[in-house]
């Protein structure tokens, strides 16, 4: 669902998609980061911290929630933040 149309650049479908996947499957963490990265490539990039925050409230262990947030910090100009998920992904 989601994960196609993110492949394919439809980004608002994308969220859509995950959406649905949620409910299908309220455990499936990486439709969860998927949320946050097509929020993000669509510019909403504090809407897409959110939804990666929720992740790792989630899973403290998902590494891609900890690397897109810190790409998403960066692209903030929020560097500390950034340099801290970006160090949560190299010791996960």
């Amino acid at each position: 669902m989601g994960f196609d149309h993110a492949a394919l650049g439809d980004f608002q479908r994308a969220i859509v998609g995950f959406q649905q996947v949620i409910e299908i499957n309220p455990n499936h963490i990486a439709a969860y980061a998927r949320r946050g990265a097509a929020l993000a490539s669509l510019g909403d990039l504090r809407g897409a911290i959110q939804k990666f925050d929720f992740t790792l409230q989630i899973d403290p262990n998902f590494v891609a929630a900890y690397y897109n947030q810190g790409i998403t910090y960066y692209r903030l100009n929020q560097f500390q933040r950034s340099v801290e998920d970006f160090t949560q992904v190299r010791c996960t």
